[in-house]
């Protein structure tokens, strides 16, 4: 099993560098950021968990700069989106990004997504909050393209990606583990599954997943997930500060 920590980043947190470099010191395998472009003053969804949403909600960076930030200052660190709401972003510009940040981590980039839960934050970007989990399907398949092919081209429901040529590609191949997150009780079509803080999943369930979502070597393969369990620990020597997320995130890296 493999440790990762996760951080809301602020302009009042740790830095990334520097958690980074800590987290790397003490043999962790990943730092995570996750993801949250707005948090709209009409407040129509409430917190999972209930309660006040906290102040770090609306005040975390982006976590594509935060992440490089965090490789630059690293050598075997990997970074992770925990998650990218991909359903907010464009599909091309997103592929780009990841890519990207591949290249210049070496091969370091975990792809966490997640649909997202706040329907307002969702429907400024002009997503559909119902369809929500379709788009950000397609827009894994059409990034697939994009990263796996020198003249790639995608028509989806939702999502539509006319032949194009774009570089980089990422050093991963055919792609950086694409792993889908978030508290929920079924993940269906994933195959690669992590748990967040505060989501109500067990400790080795696996669960049995479609065919349709993630590719391996070109070929559709469905494989069981095993959702791990996230602890809640305090980090060994490391500073806190009034936003840092003490989760403790386990994954299992076999087959990742």
């Amino acid at each position: 099993m493999d440790f990762g920590a996760a951080m809301f980043f602020t302009d009042y947190s740790m830095k990334p560098a520097e958690l980074g470099q800590a987290l790397e010191a003490r043999g962790f395998e990943s730092v995570w950021a996750p993801e949250h472009s707005h948090i709209p003053s009409s407040r129509l969804t409430p917190p999972a968990g209930g309660g006040q949403l906290g102040k770090q909600y609306y005040d975390v960076m982006d976590p594509f700069v935060t992440l490089t930030a965090a490789a630059m200052a690293t050598k075997s660190l990997k970074v992770a989106t925990g998650v990218c709401l991909v359903i907010q972003r464009d599909t091309i510009q997103t592929a780009k990004l990841v890519a990207t940040i591949d290249q210049v981590s070496d091969g370091r980039f975990l792809f966490g997504i997640g649909g997202g839960w706040n329907q307002d934050e969702i429907e400024s970007h002009g997503a559909v909050f119902k369809t929500r989990f379709k788009k950000m399907r397609e827009q894994i398949e059409a990034m697939t393209e994009i990263w796996s092919k020198s003249e790639p081209e995608y028509h989806g429901e939702i999502v539509n990606v006319p032949k194009m040529r774009t570089w980089p590609k990422p050093v991963q191949k055919p792609r950086p583990p694409v792993i889908v997150g978030g508290a929920f009780r079924i993940a269906r079509g994933a195959r690669y599954v992590m748990a967040t803080a505060g989501s109500r999943m067990r400790a080795g369930r696996h669960i049995r997943t479609s065919p349709n979502f993630c590719r391996s070597s070109g070929r559709w393969r469905p494989r069981p997930a095993v959702i791990p369990r996230v602890c809640r620990s305090r980090f060994s020597g490391l500073p806190r500060t009034p936003t840092e997320s003490n989760g403790i995130a386990i994954r299992a890296s076999q087959g990742w």
